[in-house]
């Protein structure tokens, strides 16, 4: 049991930082909020909710595509929600 755990865990992981990942989740989050994330900051953040869905949606049957869409929407209206309220996102120092 503790081997599948891992071997999820190390996909799960492998998965998301490819390039091609992260870009996604970057073009969905925009194509959401209007905002483009400037920072390391913010792609962990958006690395964090996407974690969060996918934690969501094992809830779910995986026959209910409906359920599993719904609570990734909710995912990502939460995380956009500062944006929409007018709560600017934050630039990275510079040093």
């Amino acid at each position: 049991m503790l081997a599948n755990v891992m071997r999820c865990h190390r996909a799960e992981a492998h998965a998301l930082s490819a390039p091609e990942t992260m870009k996604a989740l970057t073009e969905e989050f925009i194509n959401a909020t209007g905002m483009i994330p400037r920072s390391m900051e913010h792609r962990a953040q958006i690395m964090e909710v996407y974690l969060e869905a996918r934690l969501a949606s094992l809830d779910c049957l995986d026959t209910d595509q409906v359920s599993v869409r719904e609570t990734y929407q909710g995912m990502l209206r939460e995380i956009a929600k500062p944006v929409s309220e007018g709560i600017p996102m934050q630039e990275a120092a510079n040093p």
